[in-house]
């Protein structure tokens, strides 16, 4: 979440809200572990310390100076960005090629049944009149015996 200049002391409306939520929901689920067993409130203790020292580090994160690099940017700084860029255009360019290459592909078949037509049509003795006649191209394309 980036934050401007001017908000940079003073917490946001939204924040204020999730803290507030935040402490209702504390607030009413420890009105009710003394009811719970021994090993599921060692759980939730458990778990209630592993999930503030991860938004401790994720505060520190966001605290950072802007000289010094975090994680996002360490990455950023061996290449993790222009990896993704290239990973997420390959598919595009693949396609690109392929669609290239089917194109060229069908070029060739009709270049190949013209070339054919007229090799049978120079290779056989016809009178003039089949060169009119409107089925004389399927009679050519028909399997000969």
């Amino acid at each position: 979440m980036k934050r401007n200049v001017s908000t940079l002391g003073s917490p946001t409306r939204r924040e204020i809200a999730e803290a507030r939520l935040g402490s209702q929901l504390a607030s009413c689920l420890s009105e009710h572990t003394a009811s719970l067993p021994h090993d599921i409130c060692e759980r939730l203790r458990v778990a209630r310390d592993s999930a503030v020292a991860q938004a401790v580090a994720t505060a520190q994160v966001r605290a950072a100076p802007a000289g010094q690099p975090n994680g996002s940017a360490t990455l950023a700084l061996l290449g993790g960005a222009w990896w993704w860029r290239a990973a997420s255009v390959l598919p595009a360019v693949v396609l690109a090629l392929g669609m290239l290459l089917v194109d060229d592909i069908i070029d060739q078949q009709q270049v190949q049944a013209a070339a054919d037509i007229d090799a049978t049509l120079l290779a056989d003795d016809l009178p003039p009149q089949a060169f009119v006649d409107p089925g004389f191209r399927e009679f050519l394309k028909s399997p000969q015996p």
